[in-house]
C-alpha cells in the first residue's frame, strides 16, 4: 500500500460510506417493521413511515454525492501514485499496474450511478405523486443500491491495498484505455491522428440527435404516441444515449487528451480531468445525459398519470446537460492551442 494524504482521504470517504450504509439499512429495517405492522392508515402513526422514508432518502442523498466525490478523487489518487510506480508516466500506468482492482472500481461507479439515479427517479415520482404510495417501491430499490455502494468501498480499499510490487506498465502511448478497462493497441503514428477526427464530429452529431429528441419527445410522446409503444421509444433512446456515452469515451480518449494536453500520443483521460478540472463536470454532465433516458425508460412502468411529469423532466434535462457538455467540448477545441 502506497501511504499518502490521497491514500488517507480516499479510505476516509470508503469508511465513511460504509457506516452511512449501516445507518441506512437500520432505517431500512425500521421501515420495513412499520410496513409489516399493518397499522391502520389515520392518526399519527400515518406520518411515522414518511418521516422514516425522508431520513433514509436524505442519507442516501449525501452517500451518493460522497461517492460521487470518491470517483473524482479517484483520479488525483492515481496522480498521486505515479512517483511511486517504477516505469509509470502518467495516471494510466498506475491504473494499468493492476488492472482487475481499477477495472472493478470503476465498473462499479459507473454502476452507483447508474442505479442510483434510478433510485432517485423513482422517489421523486413518489414525491409528486399525490397519495405517495409508491414508498414500499423506493424501500426496495434502496436495498440493492445499499449494496452495491458496500461493494464499491470495498474495491476502494482493495486497489488501495493492492500489491504493485515488480509490476510491469506501460505508458498511454502503447497501451489504450478502452471503455473502462485497459487493452493492447499499436502506438499511433502521427499520420493516423487525423483518421481519429471523425471521433470528435459522432460526438456532436449523436450529442445533437440526443439532445434534440429529449427536447421534442416528451411532447410527441403526450401528444401522437400510442401507450403500449411509449416503453419501446424510450428504449431506443435509452439504447442510444448509450450508445453515445461510448462515442464520447472514445473522443475524450483518442481526440480530446492528445490535443488538450499538447502531446500528440497522450491518451489518458485520467490525466486529462486532473490537468483540466472543467473536465470533470463535462464527463459528469456527458454521463448524466447519456443514461437520463434509461431512468425516464424505467419510469414507463409506472402508470403514464404517476410518472408522466418526472419522465419529462429526465428527458428535458439530458438535452439540457447534453448542450452544455458539447458547448464547453467545443469551447476547449476551438481555444486549445
Amino acid at each position: 500500500m502506497i501511504l499518502n494524504f490521497n491514500t488517507a482521504v480516499f479510505l476516509g470517504q470508503a469508511v465513511l460510506s460504509l457506516l452511512l450504509v449501516l445507518a441506512c439499512f437500520g432505517v431500512l429495517t425500521a421501515i420495513f417493521r412499520h410496513a409489516g405492522s399493518r397499522q391502520t392508515p389515520s392518526g399519527p402513526g400515518r406520518k411515522q413511515p414518511m418521516n422514516f422514508l425522508l431520513l433514509l432518502s436524505s442519507m442516501l442523498a449525501c452517500l451518493l454525492a460522497i461517492r460521487l466525490l470518491s470517483w473524482l478523487g479517484y483520479f488525483w489518487l492515481l496522480e498521486s501514485y505515479v512517483p511511486h510506480i517504477p516505469g509509470a508516466m502518467c495516471p494510466f500506468g498506475v491504473a494499468a499496474a493492476t488492472p482487475e482492482e481499477s477495472g472493478k472500481l470503476q465498473w462499479s461507479r459507473l454502476a452507483v450511478l447508474v442505479v442510483g439515479g434510478g433510485w432517485a427517479s423513482f422517489y421523486a415520482v413518489h414525491w409528486v405523486s399525490r397519495r405517495q404510495a409508491l414508498g414500499n417501491i423506493v424501500a426496495g430499490v434502496a436495498v440493492p443500491l445499499l449494496l452495491l455502494i458496500a461493494f464499491d468501498c470495498v474495491a476502494d480499499v482493495r486497489f488501495t491495498a493492492a500489491k504493485r510490487e515488480g509490476v510491469a506498465v506501460s505508458c498511454c502511448t502503447t497501451v489504450r484505455e478502452t471503455p473502462f478497462l485497459p487493452s493492447s493497441l499499436p502506438a499511433v503514428e502521427s499520420s493516423d491522428i487525423a483518421q481519429l477526427q471523425p471521433n470528435l464530429a459522432s460526438l456532436f452529431i449523436l450529442g445533437g440527435i440526443l439532445a434534440g429528441l429529449g427536447w421534442a419527445l416528451p411532447n410527441w410522446l403526450r401528444s401522437w404516441a400510442a401507450p403500449r409503444a411509449e416503453p419501446l421509444i424510450l428504449l431506443a433512446l435509452a439504447a442510444l444515449g448509450l450508445y453515445f456515452l461510448q462515442v464520447a469515451h472514445g473522443a475524450l480518449t483518442e481526440v480530446l487528451s492528445p490535443r488538450l494536453l499538447g502531446l500528440p500520443f497522450h491518451r489518458c483521460p485520467f490525466e486529462l480531468v486532473t490537468r483540466t478540472p472543467d473536465f470533470a463536470l463535462i464527463a459528469l454532465l456527458a454521463l448524466v445525459g447519456g443514461i437520463a433516458p434509461l431512468w425516464a425508460c424505467a419510469l414507463s412502468l409506472f402508470p403514464k398519470g404517476t410518472s408522466q411529469a418526472v419522465r419529462t423532466a429526465l428527458l428535458q434535462g439530458s438535452a439540457s446537460v447534453l448542450t452544455i457538455a458539447l458547448l464547453m467540448v467545443a469551447t476547449h477545441w476551438v481555444l486549445a492551442p
